[in-house]
C-alpha cells in the first residue's frame, strides 16, 4: 500500500512539474512578443530617422521629417501594439475567418464574400489622391518593417495569439486599410435590419384583423420633433489665443493611417454616427425560364457572377456563387432574416454606398487632418463616402457641424421611400446616383455658440432629402440640451461633466407615466411576498433622481421593469417577433401610456376575455421584473447594484472564449450609465445578461482652444493589445472612473515622462 502511495505521489508530482513547466514555457514564448519601447532599429523605407516616443500611458508620439516618414512610424507602432487586431480586421473584410476558426465563423465569411468588400477596397486604391496613396504606401511599409523584425528576431510571432493560430501573415497592403474602413461602415449601419423588421411587423399586423394598421406607427415610431443640433444663443465663445507649431493628435483605428477624431494646432474635430439611410433592399424577380436572369426596367438581364471558395478549418472548403444585379450584390435568404419577407421566385440585393469601387473616404479623412480652417474641414468632407458621420469642427472662435457621407438620390415616387424592401425592376425604386454634397445637413456658426449630436435626429426634411427615418437617439439629446442651457459660460470642466453624465432623461420621463397609479398603493404585506417586494421597489424608484449609478439598485429595477413592460405590451400582437425588439423603445411606451392616436390599445391582451388597462400591464410587468431579478441575483432589493448587471465587456476576440484564459484576457468593469444616458452604456438586450454594457465611448476627448495643451482624452482599455502587457488595460480603470490624460502636441511634454523611445534609422543612413 505504501508503495502504491509513493508511486501515486511521484506521478502527481511529475504531473505538477509538467504543468508548471508547460505554463512557464507558454509564458516565455508569449512574452517574447512584448514590445520593447526603448530600442534602436534599422529599417528600409525611410528618408530620415523617425522617433516613436511613448509617454507614460504608452501613447505613441511620432516625429519625422516628412509626412511619409511619420506614416511609416504610425504603421510600425500600430503593428507593434495591435498586430493581432489588424490581421483579424483584415481577415474579416476578406471573408477568411473560417480558415482559422472553422465553421462557427462561416456566416460572417459568407456575408463578407457576398458583399465583396475587400475587392471594392482594392478597386478604391486607385481613386485616392496622390498624397493619400503615398501615405498608404508608407504606412504599409511601416507595418511590414515590424513584421520583418518579428521574423528576424524570433519575437514570438508578433502576438501571443499567433501561437494558437499558426498562420503566416501576408504583407500589409494599402487596400487592407481601406477594407477596414468598410468593415467599420458595416458595423455602423443598420438600415437593412430596419427595413426587414418593418416588413415583418407589417406582415404580422396585416394578418391580424384585430390590429389596426395604425399600430405599426406605434411600435416603429418616427422620431418626434424637428431635430436638434444647434442651441439658442446664451453662451460666451472662447477668446482668441496665440497660435502654436505642431502636428495632429487623436484617436486612430489600428490598420488605418488617419486621425478620425482629434485636433491639430488650428482645428479640432469629432465624429458621431449620422444614421443616414445609406442602404436599400431590392427584391429582384427571377426569370422563371432562366434563373441566371432577373427583371429590369428594360427586360431580362443576366446576373454578373463568379465563384468564391471559402476555406474552412477542419472541414475542407465551401464554394459559393456570388451574384450581382444592377442594384447590388445578391444576399442569401438566411441573411438579415430575409427568408421571412422574400417572395417565391425572387432574390434580395443590397444597395449600399460603401460598396462604391471609387470610395475616396480615406483621402477625405487625410484632407481633414491637413485642414486649417472650418471651411477647409467642411470641404474635406466632400469625398467621404461611408460610413456616414456627423463631423463637428471647432477652432478658436467658430464651430460647425456637417454630415459627411454619400446620400443616395431616391425618386420622390419611390414605393416605400426606402423603408421596406421594394421591387428592384421599378424605375422609381432605383437609386439615381448621389445627392450633391451641399444637400448634406450643415450648421455653421450658430448664434448660440453650441452644437452637439448624440446620434439624434438633427434635421426634419421631406423625403427624399430626409437623411433618415430611423435615428439612433431620441432621449439623450434632451439631457444634453438641458446641461448646455444650464450655464451661461462653458469650460473644459463642464464639457467633461456632460460626457460623464449618467442621469437618464428616459427614466425621469417614463416613470411618472408607467407608475402613475402604483405609487404608494396596495395593502400592507409581510416581507418576502410579491406585494411587499413591489412596494419596496416603488418606494426606491419614487425617491430616485434617474441617475444610472453603478452602486444603486434603482437603475436595475427600472431597466428590468421597462424590458418586461415592452414584452407585456407586444407579446400578444407580435408573437415571436417580440424577440426582435431587444431594447425598450421610449417613444413607443410614451405613446401607449399617453394614448397617442389610440396607442393604449396595446395594453389590452387580445387573447383574454377581460379588457386590461395600462395600469394592469404596468403592475404585472413590475412583478415580472422583480421575479427575474430575484432569480438572477438572489438578494434583497436594497442590496442590488446596477454595476453588477451593467459590466462593460472588453472581451478578447478569440482567447476570450477559452476557459481559464478568459479570466486573464477579458476586461470586465462595473459601469454606470445606460441606454439613454450621455455617458453611453448601451446594453446587449439579449441572452442571460441583457444589461451588459456592450457599446460605450471607446474614446473620449475634450479639446480646449483657449489653452490647447490642457486638452484631454481617454480610451477604454490600454494602448497595447498584448494581454501580458501592463498597458493592456491600464487606461481602463481611468476610463471607468471618468478620468482623463493630457493631450498635448508639445514634444517636450511627451518626452518629459516617457516610457521609452524607439528610433528608426534608414538602412542607407547606417552604412
Amino acid at each position: 500500500m505504501a508503495l502504491v502511495f509513493r508511486w501515486l505521489l511521484r506521478i502527481a508530482s511529475a504531473l505538477f512539474v509538467l504543468i508548471v513547466a508547460a505554463f512557464a514555457l507558454s509564458y516565455y514564448f508569449a512574452s517574447r512578443s512584448l514590445v520593447d519601447y526603448d530600442a534602436d532599429e534599422t529599417v528600409a523605407g525611410l528618408s530620415a530617422p523617425v522617433e516613436i516616443v511613448r509617454d507614460n500611458a504608452a501613447v505613441p508620439h511620432i516625429f519625422g521629417d516628412t509626412d511619409e516618414d511619420v506614416f511609416f512610424g504610425l504603421g510600425y507602432a500600430h503593428a507593434q501594439d495591435r498586430m493581432w487586431q489588424m490581421t483579424m480586421l483584415r481577415r474579416t473584410a476578406q471573408g477568411r475567418l473560417s480558415e482559422l476558426f472553422g465553421p462557427r465563423t462561416l456566416p460572417t465569411d459568407r456575408l463578407l464574400r457576398r458583399l465583396d468588400l475587400y475587392n471594392t477596397a482594392i478597386a478604391s486604391v486607385a481613386a485616392q489622391d496622390d498624397a493619400t496613396k503615398a501615405a498608404l504606401d508608407a504606412y504599409s511599409a511601416g507595418v511590414n518593417a515590424w513584421l520583418g523584425k518579428v521574423n528576424e528576431g524570433a519575437r514570438g510571432r508578433g502576438a501571443p495569439e499567433m501561437w494558437l493560430f499558426n498562420q503566416s501573415i501576408a504583407p500589409w497592403q494599402p487596400a487592407d486599410s481601406l477594407a477596414i474602413l468598410k468593415v467599420m461602415a458595416l458595423q455602423l449601419t443598420s438600415h437593412v435590419e430596419q427595413e426587414v423588421l418593418r416588413a415583418r411587423v407589417s406582415l404580422r399586423i396585416g394578418s391580424e384583423p384585430a390590429i389596426p394598421d395604425e399600430r405599426l406607427h406605434d411600435i416603429l415610431p418616427e422620431d418626434p420633433g424637428t431635430g436638434v443640433a444647434a442651441l439658442p444663443e446664451f453662451a460666451a465663445l472662447f477668446p482668441d489665443a496665440p497660435t502654436d507649431t505642431g502636428g495632429v493628435i487623436g484617436g486612430t483605428i489600428p490598420g488605418v493611417p488617419v486621425i478620425l477624431t482629434g485636433r491639430s494646432v488650428d482645428l479640432g474635430w469629432g465624429i458621431t454616427s449620422s444614421n443616414l439611410d445609406d442602404q436599400d433592399i431590392f427584391l429582384e424577380e427571377l426569370n422563371p425560364e432562366d434563373s441566371t436572369q432577373y427583371r429590369t426596367p428594360d427586360g431580362w438581364a443576366t446576373f454578373r457572377s463568379r465563384d468564391s471558395i471559402i476555406t474552412v478549418k477542419d472541414s475542407g472548403s465551401e464554394t459559393i456563387k456570388l451574384r450581382w444585379s444592377e442594384n447590388g450584390p445578391v444576399l442569401s435568404r438566411d441573411m438579415f432574416d430575409l427568408r421571412h419577407v422574400l417572395p417565391e421566385g425572387h432574390v434580395a440585393t443590397l444597395g449600399w454606398t460603401a460598396l462604391s469601387r471609387e470610395d475616396t473616404s480615406l483621402s477625405s479623412a487625410m484632407a481633414l487632418m491637413r485642414a486649417r480652417t472650418i471651411e477647409d474641414g467642411i470641404a474635406a468632407g466632400e469625398g467621404f463616402i461611408a460610413p456616414s458621420q456627423n463631423l463637428i469642427l471647432a477652432d478658436r472662435n467658430r464651430i460647425a457641424m456637417k454630415t459627411i457621407g454619400a446620400m443616395p438620390a431616391r425618386d420622390p415616387d419611390h414605393q416605400s421611400q426606402g423603408r421596406l424592401p421594394a421591387p428592384g425592376w421599378r424605375v422609381e425604386n432605383r437609386w439615381q446616383g448621389i445627392l450633391p454634397y451641399d444637400t448634406n445637413p450643415e450648421f455653421l456658426e450658430p448664434e448660440g455658440g453650441i452644437l452637439g449630436n448624440t446620434n439624434n435626429k438633427m434635421i426634419d426634411r421631406p423625403f427624399p432629402e430626409h437623411v433618415s427615418f430611423t435615428w439612433g437617439d431620441t432621449q439623450r439629446i434632451n439631457r444634453w440640451r438641458g446641461l448646455m442651457q444650464a450655464r451661461e459660460v462653458h469650460t473644459l470642466g463642464s464639457f467633461v461633466e456632460a460626457q460623464l453624465d449618467t442621469v437618464s432623461f428616459t427614466a425621469r420621463a417614463l416613470l411618472p407615466l408607467i407608475g402613475a397609479d402604483l405609487w404608494y398603493t396596495g395593502d400592507p404585506s409581510p416581507d418576502d411576498t410579491p406585494e411587499r417586494r413591489r412596494q419596496q421597489a416603488l418606494e426606491l424608484l419614487a425617491a430616485w433622481n434617474g441617475e444610472m449609478n453603478e452602486h444603486l439598485p434603482e437603475p436595475l429595477i427600472y431597466a428590468a421593469w421597462l424590458r418586461a413592460l415592452q414584452d407585456r405590451l407586444t407579446r400578444d400582437e407580435l408573437g415571436p417577433l417580440t424577440a426582435e425588439f431587444t431594447h425598450p423603445d421610449p417613444v413607443f411606451i410614451e405613446r401607449v401610456f399617453r394614448d397617442v392616436d389610440g396607442a393604449s390599445a396595446w395594453c389590452d391582451v387580445l387573447q383574454s376575455a377581460q379588457v386590461e388597462t395600462c395600469t394592469d400591464i404596468s403592475r404585472q410587468a413590475l412583478d415580472d421584473a422583480l421575479i427575474w431579478i430575484n432569480e438572477t441575483y438572489g438578494t434583497t432589493i436594497a442590496s442590488l447594484r446596477w454595476g453588477d448587471a451593467h459590466q462593460a465587456t472588453h472581451d478578447h476576440q478569440v482567447l476570450g472564449e477559452v476557459p481559464v484564459l478568459n479570466w486573464f484576457v477579458n476586461i470586465r468593469q462595473s459601469t454606470s450609465g445606460g441606454d439613454n444616458t450621455l455617458e453611453r452604456g448601451r446594453t446587449s438586450g439579449v441572452g442571460r445578461n441583457p444589461f451588459q454594457n456592450v457599446h460605450a465611448a471607446g474614446y473620449r476627448g475634450v479639446y480646449d482652444f483657449a489653452d490647447p495643451d490642457s486638452s484631454v482624452f481617454i480610451t477604454a482599455t490600454g494602448q497595447s493589445g498584448h494581454p501580458l502587457s501592463r498597458h493592456y488595460e491600464d487606461l481602463g480603470e481611468l476610463w471607468r472612473r471618468g478620468e482623463y490624460i493630457p493631450m498635448s502636441l508639445d514634444p517636450a511634454l511627451a518626452r518629459a515622462a516617457q516610457l521609452g523611445t524607439i528610433v528608426l534609422t534608414p538602412e542607407t543612413a547606417s552604412r
